[in-house]
């Protein structure tokens, strides 16, 4: 499992511009499920209390003989985030592999409650950020979004302009978004795509994709428990075919445990455990003095299963997790460490 979040190098940059033609959504809400994908939004889940800001690192681990050994100061930062005291989200910012800015985000809001966003690139060596597109929100009476619009730099640094409109069919149960390439007056378009949602209960339950010819190209479908946490996503091909389904497991507090994915004959794929675990670190001025006494006697045992309180907050959010992969060779299973994540939290006062 790669780390979640962030990108690396200009190739961040190309994601953004290819997302001018999906839809965009805020990175960091609070609370909310954890997305699955690195270049997706920062990890949330189970955020509690009034979180002004936090950054998500990860951790430089080694592995012998089933053993592990995490290094304090040996991290780097995957994403950052800040909030608003309404808990809408403000500012992110998503880094490399080394620790350096690739992506910003940052929003400016009017008296009107009128939002501005503006996306900045950074270059392959996280040099000065440069203006690479934006996005303006338009809100109706009702607070609904009527509308967004926005623009990005086309690899010709020509400036591209779109528009995301919002029909509400069905109150409370249908959405159509439609997405337009349009001229400089905002005037001429051309439709590129639309997303059809539906909901129940106020939950979203399916995205149907369709192409600017309205052909079906895919479609999600998404299950809850009964404290709103995403348990289930399935995937469908454009001919109606499933193509995969993702099913996670959450605790009582919200954290997701297990997330697994089976492709369209319920065959496994790969399975993830997440573990919430205060462990043992060293500094790297330690390891070089004794690694091999380090690995053996302070080292993280992957069988160890026990929550452990120091690794939550007094708000009880998590500031360490272990993501573990479900392997199966050689007829038996065994869980393998894949990554090891901090989360360092503020709060508003």
């Amino acid at each position: 499992m790669s780390r979640h979040c962030a990108a690396a190098g200009s190739s961040a940059m190309l994601l953004w511009i290819g997302m001018a033609s999906v839809i965009f959504t805020t990175g960091c809400g609070n609370p909310g499920a954890a997305e699955s994908t690195r270049t997706g939004p920062p990890d949330r889940s189970g955020l509690h209390g009034k979180v002004e800001a936090y950054t998500l690192y990860d951790l430089t681990q080694l592995e012998r003989f089933g053993k592990y050994v995490v290094f304090e100061d040996i991290s780097y930062p995957i994403s950052t985030c800040t909030l608003s005291e309404t808990g809408k989200e403000v500012e992110s910012t998503y880094y490399d592999t080394f620790g350096r800015p690739v992506i910003s985000d940052k929003m400016v809001e009017d008296a009107n409650g009128k939002e501005t966003w503006a996306k900045y690139g950074y270059g392959d060596n996280g040099s000065v950020p440069i203006e690479v597109g934006g996005y303006t929100t338009y809100y109706g009476n009702d607070e609904s979004i009527d509308s967004i619009r926005g623009y990005y730099l086309s690899s010709t640094k020509d400036r591209v302009n779109w528009v995301h409109t919002y029909e509400y069919l069905e109150p409370g149960r249908k959405t159509v978004i439609s997405s337009y390439i349009v001229d400089s007056n905002f005037v001429n378009s051309s439709l590129q795509w639309k997303h059809i949602e539906r909901f129940r209960d106020n939950r979203l339950v399916e995205i149907e994709h369709r192409n600017n010819k309205g052909g079906v190209e895919w479609i999600d479908k998404f299950g809850y428990d009964a404290k709103g946490n995403k348990t289930e996503s399935s995937h469908f091909l454009s001919n109606g075919l499933l193509d995969w389904t993702e099913k996670s497991k959450y605790d009582k507090t919200e954290n997701e445990v297990e997330r697994a994915r089976y492709d369209s004959h319920g065959h496994l794929i790969h399975k993830y455990i997440f573990r919430y675990v205060e462990l043992p670190v060293v500094t790297i001025e330690d390891y070089l003095k004794d690694g091999e006494s380090l690995f053996l006697s302070r080292g993280y045992d992957p069988n160890r299963s026990d929550n452990n309180a120091e690794s939550f907050d007094k708000q009880g959010n998590w500031t360490i997790r272990l993501t573990l992969e479900e392997n199966n060779r050689f007829g038996y299973s065994y869980l393998e460490i894949t990554e090891v994540q901090k989360r360092e939290i503020q709060y508003y006062e």
